[in-house]
């Protein structure tokens, strides 16, 4: 057994916590985690899953890996699978092929305030992979849609109330020229 990788096993407490009539379409797989990150990716894959179902004609039976890049190393049935994310990038999520690879220790520190950014996250993944959408940009649009009171501006995630800051200050520097 190769030792540069820790190797993700099924976890029915991630499972546990997707809405009871999808929990069939998501197999997680997570490296050894705290109970406190299992619990908050835990919540962040139900709140992510919850925001997107009504969007969803059909579902895709997806494999979501909480592991560490660059190689997320899952145990399926008798065998190993490995897949890689990109070398040139650290990447907090990945997805393809039915399949989300997610930072899982990345994921469970990022800040709840304003928004949830583990769910959103787990929900432009989810985008990628359920609604099949290769593009990042129509994704990440997508994404601020379910999410909610969202816009993205340069690539990056604001609430309306940032927007709204932001475009107050803007009018107090032209008022101060």
């Amino acid at each position: 057994m190769d030792h540069q990788f820790e190797y993700a096993v099924p976890n029915l407490a991630l499972r546990h916590y997707v809405v009871p009539n999808l929990a069939s379409f998501v197999i997680p797989f997570s490296i050894e985690l705290s109970p406190e990150i299992t619990e908050r990716l835990a919540r962040a894959l139900a709140k992510a899953v919850e925001l997107i179902a009504p969007a969803i004609r059909d579902f895709r039976m997806i494999t979501l890996i909480f592991g560490k890049p660059p190689a997320y190393a899952i145990h399926v049935g008798t065998g190993i699978e490995i897949y890689y994310a990109d070398m040139n990038q650290d990447p907090i999520a990945t997805a393809g092929n039915h399949r989300i690879c997610l930072h899982a220790e990345r994921i469970a520190s990022l800040s709840a305030f304003p928004i949830d950014a583990a769910v959103i996250v787990i929900l432009e993944e989810l985008v990628h992979v359920w609604m099949n959408v290769k593009d990042e940009t129509i994704a990440k649009t997508a994404t601020a849609y379910l999410y909610g009171g969202l816009v993205v501006e340069n690539d990056q995630y604001r609430t309306f109330g940032q927007i709204f800051d932001r475009l107050t200050e803007d009018a107090r520097v032209d008022q101060s020229k």
